[in-house]
């Protein structure tokens, strides 16, 4: 059999290859028997010489190309023949972000063989995949963890992958996954923190900002970067505004400044209250101690400290 696995998704097309290779090894040592070639520099003809040698200790041998979509323009029309009539113990896999629709390769992969997409997954896609993949270890998640995840993760399926072991392992014998048990297990999103500490400062709140600004820098992130955290922050909730003026609807709004839907109600709020007047006056302040910290007038975290202050007055 001969597969064209094709799609942006690596993720999803590594669970299919892990799938594939547990089909084919069951009984076997996949160390003799798998073969992995690159597309720049395939030999053809080495290949097909594999593909017609018996297992030694499997039912099948797995043969899979990487970077499929590199492969020559020789190479792909010496494959075509193997297409056509595949050695009946060996599995082929091409794994290649996109071949040219109309070449004779992927053509006859089509006609002889199976092209299998793995294309990456728009939002709601992902959610349902997240209460998926949890239902697999006979577990629930609650939509504020599910918004939680993706605000740490993002559209990341490796990284909502990882994310959704820890919190199975986590929560044991309970059945459902809650927001709380994101917070405690994954900790909050640095973007979502840092909205919170905005709206903090503009509630006026000194304490309890300077104590949030303490909890990020123990937790490791530089000062610069909050800096810049905070207007990327605002150059996003400036552009929610611009948006809103223009009688963009809030599911686009989210779309396009990536906000969950869970979060958007209370991001739209916050944007709606904020004036131009509060936007220049943050943006001229942080300009300052940005210049403070890179020309070391004094130590960063004072600098830091002292920009919540003002902001905060």
């Amino acid at each position: 059999m001969v597969y064209l696995f094709e799609g942006e998704e690596e993720f999803l097309k590594q669970e299919a290859l892990e799938e594939l290779e547990q089909k084919i090894f069951k009984k076997g040592v996949k160390e003799f028997d798998k073969t992995i070639f690159y597309g720049q520099d395939m030999d053809s003809s080495e290949l097909v010489n594999i593909a017609a040698v018996l297992p030694m200790l499997s039912q099948k041998r797995l043969i899979i190309i990487k970077e499929a979509e590199k492969i020559s323009s020789a190479a792909r029309e010496d494959l075509i023949p193997y297409v056509k009539k595949p050695s009946p113990f060996t599995c082929l896999v091409l794994d290649a972000v996109s071949l040219n629709k109309h070449s004779r390769l992927r053509n006859s992969i089509s006609e002889y063989g199976k092209i299998v997409a793995f294309r990456k997954y728009h939002s709601n896609q992902i959610d349902k995949w997240i209460i998926k993949k949890v239902h697999l270890y006979k577990k629930k998640i609650l939509p504020q963890a599910v918004a939680m995840l993706r605000e740490n993760a993002g559209d990341s399926l490796k990284s909502l992958d990882e994310s959704i072991k820890k919190l199975v392992l986590y929560v044991g014998k309970n059945e459902i996954i809650k927001a709380d048990d994101v917070e405690e297990i994954i900790g909050r999103s640095v973007t979502a923190t840092i909205f919170d500490l905005i709206n903090v400062i503009r509630q006026k709140k000194q304490s309890q900002a300077l104590k949030m600004l303490s909890q990020l820098i123990e937790e490791g992130k530089e000062t610069s970067g909050i800096i810049g955290l905070i207007f990327w922050q605002l150059k996003r909730i400036k552009q929610a505004k611009k948006l809103l003026r223009q009688k963009v609807s809030l599911k686009e709004i989210g779309r396009q400044l990536k906000v969950h839907s869970f979060f958007l109600d209370k991001f739209i709020t916050g944007v709606k209250n904020f004036s131009n007047r509060e936007f220049n006056h943050h943006f001229e302040l942080l300009l300052k101690a940005d210049s403070e910290i890179k020309t070391g007038i004094r130590k960063p975290q004072i600098t830091l400290e002292l920009l919540i202050i003002k902001l905060c007055s």
